[in-house]
């Protein structure tokens, strides 16, 4: 439990610096380098599953990697994540798929 709690006080202070840095008029941006999806993926499944525990997270992932802003790839995917896991209808397995072609089935 302990654990647990340390992990989600962790998951709220990146939070906490994430809006602070977005707020920023003057917000310095990552510069664009060459992101292995599939890594991003599975530290976006590791965060949303400590939120979403009543959600089993499978993931079908091949190796790809395109050029883009690690930090903001992960917001974007963590966002479509936390969003299947809180849908109005219940889910029970979110399955992120990351191939040359990237798809996240909820259901």
């Amino acid at each position: 439990m302990l654990h647990d709690l340390d992990v989600q006080v962790g998951e709220l202070s990146t939070l906490a610096t994430e809006v602070v840095d977005l707020a920023r008029v003057e917000t310095t941006r990552e510069q664009p380098e060459p992101v292995e999806l599939t890594e991003l993926f599975s530290a976006a499944v590791d965060r949303v599953r400590i939120r979403a525990p009543r959600i089993t997270f499978t993931a079908d992932m091949e190796p790809v990697t395109v050029q883009g802003r690690p930090g903001e790839l992960e917001r974007v995917v963590v966002n479509v994540l936390d969003n299947a896991a809180n849908g109005a209808r219940p889910v029970r397995r979110c399955t992120p798929n990351c191939a040359p072609t990237a798809r996240i089935t909820a259901g």
